[in-house]
């Protein structure tokens, strides 16, 4: 008989039993009811995280135009212009027509050098009737951005809502402040998933200088280039603010 080699496997053998006694009491421990709790704590914890992430809180901001909240399903409403064409710095701009919406702010786009940034500073990507639902937009999984004054957006293969419903329900607004104040409201205040309304006119804008014309789409379900509205901005009204 090998006393070393018995002896060795007796070894290997009782190592082997104390580890899985040592499983077996930790994962009997890992049944009470001690620990149900404690996991049932993190889990709802961590389910909360996730869902601060995905679906921010909103306060109601008091607004008088119930109007407003309407075209968050509706859509924009156009108008007759209610101004003459002027001058605004180095840029000629004719009102076409009067223009207001209330959307989801999808994407946020801060221009602050090349051509046009000094009168449109900021793009703005909105969202009305369907895409206005953080919980479709979550489902179907669908991604928005901005870049060269261009909207894009991403859908999985397997989406059940269509492009020509996002084309429809979205507008990649080039947005113009009419003064200061807005500005200071459009740069400082407008957050990524806040609810806006937004009224002013759709112009066609002219550089004095080089001649070279930016034109205003007109209708909701074109895209690629000139599909944008070029909104001068008149006033902004915030209907909720994510994450208060």
């Amino acid at each position: 008989m090998n006393f070393y080699r018995d002896g060795k496997s007796l070894l290997w053998a009782c190592h082997f039993l104390f580890k899985r006694q040592l499983f077996l009491n930790i994962l009997s421990a890992f049944t009470t009811l001690k620990f149900r709790a404690r996991f049932g704590l993190l889990f709802g914890t961590s389910l909360l995280a996730v869902w601060a992430v995905w679906f921010p809180t909103y306060a109601l901001v008091p607004v008088d135009d119930k109007a407003a909240f309407r075209m968050l399903l509706d859509g924009p409403k156009q108008s007759h212009r209610s101004r003459m064409s002027f001058i605004h710095g180095s840029y000629w701009l004719e009102p076409v027509e009067r223009f207001r919406v209330s959307g989801r702010v999808l994407s946020v786009k801060r221009y602050r050098h090349g051509e046009l940034s000094d009168i449109s500073p900021l793009d703005l990507a909105l969202g009305w009737g369907d895409m206005a639902d953080p919980f479709l937009l979550m489902r179907e999984q669908i991604r928005i951005g901005q870049d060269y004054r261009l909207m894009y957006w991403e859908l999985p293969e397997y989406r059940h809502f269509s492009a020509d419903s996002l084309a429809r329900q979205t507008a990649n607004l080039h947005l113009i402040p009419a003064n200061d104040a807005v500005r200071g409201q459009l740069l400082r205040g407008l957050k990524l998933n806040d609810l806006v309304h937004l009224d002013g006119q759709l112009v066609h804008v002219t550089q004095l200088r080089t001649q070279l014309p930016w034109y205003s789409s007109m209708v909701r379900d074109d895209v690629l280039h000139g599909a944008g509205e070029v909104l001068w901005v008149e006033r902004v009204t915030a209907l909720t603010r994510a994450g208060n």
